[in-house]
Order: C-alpha cells, then structure tokens, then sequence
C-alpha cells in the first residue's frame, strides 16, 4: 500500500447525494456481526464513559462545548473487512452574524456549516481518504470562530461504514 501524505488528500471533495445510502450506518448489531473494534479519542472521549464509547455515541451525547473554539475527534476501526467511509454529525449552530464561521475540518479539507440549524450534518469520505483513514485513523475537529455566542453543539454523531470487498479495497491499494 502506496504511503499517503496529508498533502495527497483533496481539499474539496463532490461526492453523490446518495452517498449515505450506499454505505451503511455502523450500528451495535453490524459491529458485533464483523467484530469491528471502535476506537474514539481527542476532545470527544471526555463526553463519553470509558467503557463502551462506541454505544455511547448510539445514544444523544449533547456536547456544548462553551468556550472552545475546537473539540478534536479521532476515530480508528480495527478490523479486517471494515472501513470507515464516513461521519454524520447532529449539530446546533447559532451564528448572531456572517463573520461568525462553523466548520468540520475532515483529514485535509474543511466542510463549512453557513447557517443557523439544527440538523444533520453529513461528512462522506472520498475513496483516497477512506484508504488513508484504513491505514492511520480519522482525524476530524470540529471549530467555531465565537465560542461564547456560537459554542459547539453536537447531540449525536453516527459512522458509516464499508465492507472492504463492496468499496474494491484491493483493487484500489
């Protein structure tokens, strides 16, 4: 496997609208099902128990994070037919202006939230970057520019996942 660089990872990624619907949802029943071990640390493993983060995240977490401009995320699978290919996150954001910026920053792009809402936020991966994140884990952080009027505010926050024979895993390494 060629080694990939952070400078090797797009900027911009356009991926299909039914992105999320080809790729499944890591739930408890297909973990088990592949002994997919879910690893999670940075900022977001102080919000959930020690044991079992992985169930804590099937749950609504309610992360508020007021006063902190970041809050880290990495996720790591250890498994042999599993691949994280993406993340879905239920967000708050509260801009009171323009100026005011929520963003997501994914591997070596940054997927920006321009609006007030309370919805899902959906970060796919692009197939070059679920082959880094195979390899070394997925870094995310997600960042406000006003941490006092619009804190970071997370309620939950899904995995998707692919099998490695469904995503051509050996054809693409």
């Amino acid at each position: 496997m060629v080694e990939l660089k952070m400078t090797d990872l797009p900027t911009e990624a356009v991926l299909p609208s039914t992105w999320f619907e080809v790729w499944g949802e890591l739930t408890k029943e297909f973990q088990t099902k592949h002994q997919v071990k879910v690893h999670i640390s940075g900022d977001i493993a102080k919000h959930l128990p020690n044991k079992n983060q992985f169930d804590a995240l099937l749950k609504p977490i309610n992360i508020n994070e007021k006063g902190k401009k970041t809050l880290s995320i990495q996720v790591k699978l250890d498994s042999p037919d599993v691949l994280l290919a993406g993340v879905r996150f239920h967000m708050e954001v509260r801009k009171k202006n323009q100026k005011e910026t929520t963003a997501i920053k994914v591997m070596n792009r940054t997927v920006q939230v321009n609006r007030n809402m309370l919805a899902w936020v959906d970060v796919p991966l692009c197939d070059v970057e679920i082959l880094k994140v195979a390899k070394s884990g997925l870094e995310m952080e997600v960042q406000t520019s006003n941490p006092q009027q619009n804190p970071i505010m997370i309620s939950q926050i899904q995995l998707f996942c692919a099998q490695k024979k469904d995503f051509g895993f050996v054809e693409k390494v």
